[in-house]
């Protein structure tokens, strides 16, 4: 008899894997797609460059790579489609962040004026 993976209630046995717990509370979840300008990880906050094309979000930039809008709902690969959140309440221990985000305060004001709502999970 072949070795059939083990689907127990339709989900696939995914072994060590752990889930992420993205939400951090209850908010209206939308998305949308868009042109990856730039390899990125799955969740990592991001923006559009000059071109209007999807990169990670760089704060210290003094283009419009400075302003946050988005996460990214898969990895991005430069030149594909990429699936993000344009809003919801999201937990940002499971986001990817440029390095000088290290504060709940800092990354809270990087989506300062959109719909994304950064709130930590207690």
């Amino acid at each position: 008899m072949p070795n059939l993976p083990n689907y127990l209630a339709q989900n696939e046995d995914l072994g060590s894997w752990a889930p992420v717990q993205l939400y951090s509370g209850d908010a209206d979840i939308h998305s949308d797609g868009g042109i990856c300008g730039a390899n990125f990880a799955i969740y990592t906050v991001i923006a559009k460059n000059p071109a209007g094309l999807l990169v990670p979000h760089v704060p210290t930039a003094s283009d419009s790579t400075a302003t946050a809008l988005y996460i990214a709902a898969q990895a991005g690969v430069t030149g594909r489609t990429c699936p993000y959140y344009t809003a919801g309440q999201f937990n940002p221990a499971a986001l990817v962040w440029h390095a000088s985000l290290t504060t709940l305060l800092q990354r809270q004001a990087a989506f300062a004026g959109t719909p994304v709502i950064i709130k930590a999970v207690y």
